[in-house]
């Protein structure tokens, strides 16, 4: 009976965060979670589980797009391996919930084992780690000020022939989902990289979804079979294959990503994905309550 490490970065909707810890509440799992610093929390809000022991890792100040989702992601990584051996370390945010029990979510990662779910296509968007995007430190996403500046900074380093990735030990890059199911092996592997990783993404922009992709092609692990391919990755219309391939209901065709609401379900369940995000207790509980059902009767 091997053990599980789920890794959850959250920020809000606590509630929410604490139906997920029920979820996941097996004594197969043990549970990092990460809490903005930002954000005002009661370290009580955890203390839910009565099977899985949780821990709460030190905070990072998280910023949309920043490398600081990166190294809060790092944070929870170091937190479990320093702390025992896992079969798989997951990664999830505090909006995301389990579609399956935890007996069918352990019985498929038996059945893959050894198997990398990390979701990965050829980068296409290499102006993120290129230039240089200082103003990331200072404001948030949707500060008029910092996307003025983000883009005259662009403009100047375009005109000046400013290129990161030409001093950089990478052959490829690549780009998914900052979400996965990784090994032991595989997460003491980046672990071990954590200098490279920050040399190469510290001052990038949106890079928390090329840093695991682009280690992972890079490395001795890029082999043939190694990662996994959903079956039937091309079947869900609202779902990306790249999703699929870490078993994930994410839905970015209908929003940013869509929140699922009750008119979803059917959907979600037919996709067969072992998670789904994101919810919301402010847009639908309803959903969320014929999850718990769902999974309490398998």
């Amino acid at each position: 009976m091997g053990k599980h490490a789920y890794l959850i970065l959250c920020h809000d909707q606590w509630e929410l965060l604490q139906i997920l810890l029920r979820l996941l509440d097996d004594k197969r799992n043990d549970i990092y979670i990460h809490v903005d610093k930002k954000s005002k929390f009661d370290p009580k809000t955890v203390d839910v589980c009565e099977k899985s022991k949780v821990f709460l890792t030190e905070r990072v100040r998280v910023q949309w797009g920043g490398y600081s989702v990166v190294k809060a992601t790092m944070v929870l990584l170091k937190a479990a391996t320093e702390n025992g051996h896992y079969d798989y370390y997951h990664l999830l945010s505090g909006h995301d919930l389990p579609l399956k029990s935890q007996d069918e979510i352990h019985a498929f990662f038996d059945e893959h084992q050894g198997k990398e779910f990390i979701s990965l296509k050829p980068c296409n968007h290499m102006e993120r780690v290129k230039y240089y995007y200082p103003t990331q430190y200072v404001f948030s996403k949707n500060n008029i000020i910092g996307r003025v500046i983000r883009k005259f900074l662009l403009i100047i380093q375009k005109r000046i022939g400013v290129d990161r990735t030409k001093k950089s030990i990478f052959r490829e890059w690549g780009i998914g989902s900052q979400f996965f199911d990784i090994t032991d092996s595989f997460a003491r592997y980046l672990c071990g990289n954590d200098r490279l990783i920050s040399k190469a993404f510290h001052s990038g922009f949106i890079v928390d979804g090329m840093f695991v992709q682009t280690i992972f092609i890079n490395s001795p692990f890029n082999e043939k079979g190694i990662r996994f391919v959903h079956p039937k990755r091309d079947d869900n219309k609202y779902i990306y294959d790249i999703y699929m391939d870490i078993n994930r209901a994410i839905d970015w065709k209908c929003g940013s990503p869509y929140v699922y609401d009750t008119t979803d379900l059917e959907m979600l369940i037919e996709s067969d994905c072992l998670f789904a995000r994101k919810f919301s207790l402010f847009k639908d509980e309803h959903i969320i309550e014929l999850i718990i059902e769902k999974i309490d009767r398998s």
